[in-house]
């Protein structure tokens, strides 16, 4: 449900009810003859840990998922996989290539939302290295919109506790 916009040829902000939890959307990678290993040595939203069923989601330029796992029982590390474009498929973009940044999503499976998270590397780098290692830690605090695969390109996303703010910009 739409409650305010205002537009006067500059940007309008739109406030957002609730809504409903989503059902988890991320689509599937493809797996290459190339990768990099992450292991996540912990994750969190708002300060609150990731618990089994939750999922952490490593995403290359244009919104491409290339990687997942699913926190377990075990909890933490996680193991993560994140796949590299594959050179033999010309025209075709499976996944990250070389000095690519990456960027992270979080799951939470309970709620059925998804969210942005920062890196903190204590060992490797954010950019994609095809046989290259990372150990990181995560931390969320900014929720991405529904659908928001391109999140961040248009438009700028905040919730607080009051409501939820949406700055769209051209």
């Amino acid at each position: 449900r739409l409650y305010s916009v205002s537009t006067s040829g500059a940007p309008f902000s739109v406030e957002f009810g609730e809504g409903v939890a989503r059902e988890y959307d991320w689509q599937g990678f493809t797996e290459t003859d190339n990768n990099m290993s992450l292991l996540v040595s912990a994750a969190s939203i708002r300060g609150e840990g990731l618990v089994e069923g939750d999922y952490i989601g490593v995403f290359a330029p244009g919104g491409l998922c290339a990687g997942y796992a699913a926190v377990t029982v075990e909890g933490f590390p996680v193991g993560l996989a994140v796949w590299g474009d594959d050179a033999n498929t010309e025209g075709t973009v499976e996944g990250f290539r070389t000095g690519e940044a990456l960027s992270f999503r979080l799951w939470d499976i309970s709620a059925g939302r998804e969210w942005a998270a920062d890196a903190d590397f204590a060992q490797g780098a954010p950019v994609y290295t095809v046989n290259g290692f990372g150990l990181l830690s995560l931390e969320s605090g900014a929720r991405l919109s529904p659908g928001g695969q391109n999140a961040g390109e248009h438009f700028q996303y905040a919730e607080t506790d009051q409501n939820h703010s949406l700055l769209i910009t051209s």
